[in-house]
Formats: structure tokens, C-alpha cells, sequence
């Protein structure tokens, strides 16, 4: 076949070879679009759903409060009922369509609606708080009713955003937590009423839920570890762990010891739940707080998606047109001038004898070409070989001229090549930066005393807590005997104060062995410098925290000095004696 009729081929192939992937990159990200749109709108009806059984829970303390008037003609707690009621209706109508359950849920509660309002007005009947109890309880079928559906739209979600799992799950379970929190204080309500002992089936009842409560709370607290919590979520936690899990467990360990014994409550039913209504308010709290970074990240996700599909789309367009375009140059400034020049190569090749031309190994226009390029190939081959085997033994040889060969840290050139770089960046960004120079408390007793071989362990120990406490982009440098240099970039004075007391007390912290089996502490004095506008070169901003650092020393070693307080003008040895006794011992 002639390369001509080859290359038409082809391009019919890869036409549609491109089609299809292109087709199919924009199907999968068409369908991670719309799943991220279903994932959004199933998260809010998860929301929706939380908030429905929320608002039917909320309707049993009003009942309660309705059912324990003293006189009809009180109207308070009847306006509390109402409104509690109108919230759960609009609950009710936010789910729509309206599914099956909901509508299930929807008649038990106009059931116990008709029974709260039948026995509230017959007045207040001490002994028909176990009645009021078990009606106003049936709420609690309602919220179960609507727990499939809740349960559904989570799943939903989960699949939708994989990531989101432990926030649904803990959402889910602090909407269960409120749920048997307050069923819980329904079971409690009746010995509170009529101050009794608790009956052994309501104690039953109560020490399950708060085991169950329990369980959930460990759960919640396992969810809520698994990623990163944003204030709002952690500011409604903690005012959980003081509330609910706080001071009304020890109020309700109280009133369950005395309903089990008999003895008199320390509260009646209205202090109770004064105490125990509002605590329990932070868990939808958290409920709402988690949903709501749920729903931020989802939307986040979709916006994602959908830029994603818009860009595949315009990106179809573009490469379609591209690869037309890029055919008929191709045809036009390639292959039909190689046809002609193939033509007259095997004209000459026919008539005139050519010695510069490569030997034709194949039947096609490309054939005559592929010698050279096969020995440009190799040659080519050669040459990078070369260049990776000499790029190599230049790296090799720049690390071994930039390291320190006993502590592997920076050695005193390296340290002013890179260090000089960095000021200079400083000064044109206005970029705070610091220097530390450390030494070694006693270094040289420390040789007398154990040997080099021990001192260079301490060297080596004391360099691996520096440069374990440094940043990303700081510079520590081993710049001779006992002597550390550190250059801290984006850190102003205070910081680097702070860092330099960290780096003492990680040194202080450490011990060194010794042949015999003993072992021994060190400690380092440390001088800081701050950058300013008068400190242009490296060696000046070194040699004020080196000048900070005899200080330190001067002042009883084991301390960290700024040079900015070096202005004690007490009369004593000057800087150069002081250092000539240090190093004499």
C-alpha cells in the first residue's frame, strides 16, 4: 500500500478513535455531574428529613406542658403547643413530593394531636400521667416511620460523595442521640409527676436508652476523629461534652439513684426539664453544623463537576476542530511534498548516481530517510547516556562539597550560598527572617571527659534535634566544632524566640550514652537576630546572633539571648576576652 493511501487510512482511524475517547471522557464526566447533582439534592433531603423528625420530637414537651395545666383558662402553654405544631406541619410540607411514609407518619400525629387535645380538656389527672406518657410517646412511631427514608437519602449521599460518609454518619447520629435523649426524659417524666418511685419497667427502659446513648456517643466521637472539624462543629462539641454529657448526666444519675431507692426527688418535672430540655438543644446543633460542612463541601464538589464538563465539552470542540485542521496541513505541508520528494530521490536514484544518500531499505517514500535517522537515533542514544553519567557525578560531587560528612547538615559554604539567596529575597519581599547561632554548653569537657569519639556522638545527636524541629525552607548548618547556625525565613523575632526555646529544650532533653554505660545531658546556648533594613549581608545578621550567643553564654549557658537586648553596659570582661576564657576552658 502507498504511504498515501496509508495515511488516509489513519486519519480515518484516528478520527474516530479520538471521537470515542473524547466521547467517552465527556460521558463520565456528564455522569459524575449528575451524580454529583443527585448526591446535593439527596444531602438536602436528608436534611429535610433530620429536621421533620426533629419537629415531631419537639411537639412532646408542649404536649406534656399542655397536659399538666392546672387551669384550662392558662393559655401559655397551649401558644407553645401551637406554634410547635405549625413548625411540624411546614416540616411536612418542605418534603415534597410527599412520600409514603411521611404520609404514614403524618396521620400517627394528627392521632396523638387528637388524644393531647381530648385529654387536655378534661383538666390535669395526676393518674393519668402513664396514659399522657404512652399517647404523647407514640410521637417517637411517627419518627420511626420517617427513619427509612432518612436512611435512604444517607446512602444516597454516601455514594454520591464517598468522603462525606462520617459526616452523614455523624449527622445521623446526633439526630438519633436528640431523638433518645428525649425519650429518655418522656420515661422519666411520669415518677417526676407524681414523684414515685420508678417502676422497674421504666427503669428499664431509661438504663437502656442510656446505654444506647452511650454507644452513640462513642460512635459520634469515632466520626467526627475521622476529619477535619470546622469551628462551628467544634464549638457546638464542646459545649456538649459541659452540657448534655456534662452536668445533666450527673442530674439525671441523681433522679435515676432516687427513682431506684425511693427517696425523695431533689426536683419535681418543670425543674427537671428546665435543666435537661435546654442541654439537649447542642446535639442538633452539631446535626446542623455537620450537615451544613457536608452541603459545602457537596456544592464545592458539583461547581467542580460541572466546570469539569464544561471545560470536556469546549475541549471536544477544540481538538475536534484541531485534529481536521491539523490533517489537511499535515496532508498539505508533509505528505504530498514528500511524495514529490521521493519521486525525484528514485529519479536520481534511476538516472545520476548520488553517494550522499541513504541506502532505500523499505518500498514506501519514508524509506529512503530511515538510515540517517537510525544513526541519528543512536548517536543520540550515545550522547544522553553520557550526559546522565556526567549529571550524576555532578550531583554526587556538589552534595559531598555541601555537607557536613559527620552531622549530614549544611557545612559553612553551603550555608552562605543558599543563605546570601535568601536575604536577598527577604529584602526585596519585605519577608521577616531570623538567624539562631547554638552552641554547646561544655563541649570541650565533654571530650575531656569521654573521649572525641562521644563528643562527635553528641554532635550528632544535638544536629538531629535541630533539624528535627526545623521547617520546610529553613536552613541549619553545622558551622564548625560545637557551632550551629540556623536561618529561619518567614519568622519575625518572637517566633524565632520561640523556636530557639523549643530547640534548647528538645536538647535539654536529650542523653548521650557512653562506653561505660552511663549516660550524660547537654544543653546549648543560643543567640537570635532578627532582619532589618541595616542587616543587608548574611555575615552581619550571623555575627549579631553569634554576639547574642557569647551573651548567653556569658549569663550562665542553657539560655536562649536576642540581640536586640544586648544593651547591658555592666563593666566585666568585653565580648573578645570572654571568648578566649571560653575557649580556654
Amino acid at each position: 500500500m502507498r504511504l498515501m493511501s496509508l495515511f488516509r487510512l489513519i486519519n480515518w482511524v484516528l478520527a474516530l478513535v479520538v471521537a470515542a475517547m473524547l466521547w467517552r471522557l465527556a460521558g463520565t464526566d456528564l455522569a459524575q455531574w449528575r451524580q454529583a447533582e443527585q448526591g446535593v439534592q439527596a444531602l438536602q433531603d436528608l436534611q429535610r428529613g433530620l429536621g421533620l423528625m426533629e419537629m415531631i420530637s419537639r411537639e412532646r414537651a408542649p404536649s406534656f406542658a399542655v397536659l399538666g395545666d392546672i387551669a384550662p383558662s392558662d393559655t401559655a402553654p397551649q401558644l407553645t403547643l401551637t406554634r410547635a405544631r405549625q413548625r411540624t406541619d411546614l416540616a411536612f410540607q418542605s418534603l415534597q413530593p410527599t412520600p409514603p411514609e411521611v404520609q404514614r407518619a403524618r396521620q400517627v400525629v394528627e392521632a396523638v394531636r387528637e388524644s393531647v387535645d381530648a385529654m387536655a380538656m378534661r383538666g390535669r389527672v395526676g393518674d393519668d400521667a402513664a396514659k399522657q406518657g404512652n399517647d404523647v410517646g407514640r410521637l417517637r412511631d411517627a419518627v420511626l416511620l420517617i427513619t427509612p427514608l432518612v436512611d435512604q437519602r444517607a446512602a444516597a449521599t454516601g455514594t454520591a460523595f464517598p468522603a462525606l460518609a462520617s459526616d452523614v454518619s455523624a449527622a445521623m447520629l446526633a439526630a438519633d442521640l436528640r431523638e433518645e435523649a428525649g425519650v429518655l426524659g418522656t420515661w422519666l417524666r411520669p415518677a417526676l409527676l407524681q414523684q414515685r418511685r420508678l417502676t422497674e419497667h421504666e427503669l428499664t427502659q431509661v438504663l437502656q436508652l442510656r446505654g444506647r446513648i452511650e454507644a452513640r456517643r462513642i460512635l459520634l466521637d469515632r466520626h467526627l476523629g475521622a476529619h477535619t472539624m470546622g469551628p462551628a462543629v467544634k464549638e457546638v462539641r464542646e459545649r456538649l461534652a459541659l452540657g448534655y454529657f456534662g452536668r445533666t448526666q450527673l442530674e439525671l444519675q441523681r433522679v435515676i439513684d432516687a427513682g431506684m431507692r425511693g427517696t425523695p426527688y431533689a426536683t419535681d418535672v418543670t425543674q427537671f426539664g428546665d435543666i435537661y430540655v435546654p442541654d439537649m438543644a447542642p446535639l442538633l446543633g452539631l446535626r446542623d453544623a455537620v450537615l451544613a460542612q457536608a452541603l459545602n463541601h457537596a456544592r464545592d464538589t458539583l461547581q467542580q463537576a460541572q466546570t469539569s464538563l464544561q471545560l470536556v465539552l469546549v475541549a471536544t470542540v477544540l481538538a475536534a476542530l484541531l485534529l481536521v485542521g491539523s490533517m489537511a496541513l499535515v496532508h498539505h505541508r508533509v505528505m504530498r511534498p514528500l511524495a514529490a520528494t521521493a519521486v525525484t530521490i528514485q529519479a536520481l536514484a534511476d538516472g545520476e548516481p548520488v553517494a550522499a544518500w541513504p541506502a532505500v531499505e523499505r518500498d514506501d517514500e519514508i524509506g529512503a530517510v530511515l538510515g540517517a535517522v537510525r544513526a541519528l537515533q543512536a548517536s543520540e542514544v550515545a550522547r544522553r547516556a553520557l550526559e546522565q553519567e556526567r549529571a550524576e557525578l555532578i550531583e554526587q560531587l556538589s552534595e559531598l562539597s555541601s555537607t557536613d560528612s559527620l552531622t549530614g547538615l549544611l557545612n559553612r559554604r553551603a550555608f552562605f550560598a543558599a543563605g546570601e539567596r535568601e536575604l536577598v529575597n527577604a529584602h526585596r519581599h519585605t519577608i521577616d527572617t531570623a538567624a539562631l547561632v547554638i552552641d554547646i554548653d561544655h563541649f570541650k569537657q565533654i571530650n575531656d571527659s569521654y573521649g572525641h569519639a562521644v563528643g562527635d556522638q553528641a554532635l550528632v545527636a544535638v544536629a538531629g534535634a535541630l533539624q528535627g524541629q526545623m521547617r520546610h525552607g529553613d536552613l541549619v548548618s553545622r558551622h564548625g566544632g560545637e557551632e550551629f547556625v540556623v536561618l529561619l525565613t518567614h519568622c519575625d523575632l518572637t517566633q524565632a524566640r520561640g523556636i530557639a526555646e523549643r530547640l534548647r529544650q528538645t536538647v535539654a532533653g536529650l542523653n548521650i550514652a557512653t562506653p561505660l554505660g552511663s549516660a550524660f545531658g547537654v544543653t546549648i546556648s543560643v543567640g537570635v537576630a532578627a532582619l532589618d533594613l541595616q542587616l543587608v549581608a548574611l555575615d552581619d545578621l550571623v555575627a549579631r546572633a553569634d554576639q547574642a550567643m557569647y551573651r548567653a553564654k556569658r549569663n550562665g549557658r542553657n539560655q536562649v539571648v536576642l540581640a536586640e537586648e544586648l544593651h547591658d553596659n555592666s563593666p566585666g570582661l568585653d565580648e573578645r576576652e570572654w571568648r578566649l576564657a571560653l575557649v580556654a576552658g
